[in-house]
């Protein structure tokens, strides 16, 4: 823990702080699991809970893949309900852009701005006031991103079925 001096009023229990004016410049490191080196099941190494205690979710593996968890239980979620979100229309107005944080940096990322985007998707999108920065959750587009192709999987066999009517009564028609 390296204590810092903080223009910022929040209340933090710890700050971490890496200037890097160091040859390595990383963060926190958590080690966690079996010491002799499995990969296989879980291990969770932060676990995330409000200030009730309440779990909202973690960082963890799975077999070695590393993944993170939003709390998801269906006993803590009422009235749920298919979508009515139009997902093509976020879809297609969610502008994907190529853009550096450092001009003398080389490669572009490829991704969002929290400005437009809170605009379309606001779910995927968190102003933070302490910082003034937009910060994106594209982990928020899965849902959307999965009922765009279930719809899409829908209107493809549609399209199927009536091609196979129309190859049909081609069919009946040169008999």
């Amino acid at each position: 823990y390296t204590s810092s001096t903080s223009t910022t009023t929040a209340d933090y229990v710890a700050k971490f702080h890496n200037d890097g004016n160091h040859t390595y410049r990383r963060g926190i490191q958590v080690i966690a699991g079996q010491d002799n080196g499995s990969t296989t099941g879980d291990i969770i190494f932060v676990e995330c809970r409000d200030g009730n205690s309440t779990y909202t979710g973690s960082l963890f593996s799975r077999n070695g893949t590393l993944q993170i968890a939003a709390k998801s239980a269906s006993k803590s979620k009422s009235i749920i309900t298919e979508t009515s979100k139009n997902t093509f229309d976020i879809i297609n107005n969610l502008k994907v852009v190529d853009y550096k944080f450092d001009a003398s940096n080389k490669n572009y990322q490829t991704g969002f701005i929290g400005e437009d985007a809170i605009k379309i998707f606001p779910e995927m999108v968190k102003y933070d006031e302490e910082n003034d920065e937009y910060l994106i959750s594209p982990a928020a587009l899965i849902p959307i991103i999965t009922k765009a192709l279930q719809e899409k999987d829908k209107e493809i066999k549609d399209l199927k079925k009536r091609l196979e009517k129309i190859e049909q009564y081609i069919d009946n028609q040169t008999e």
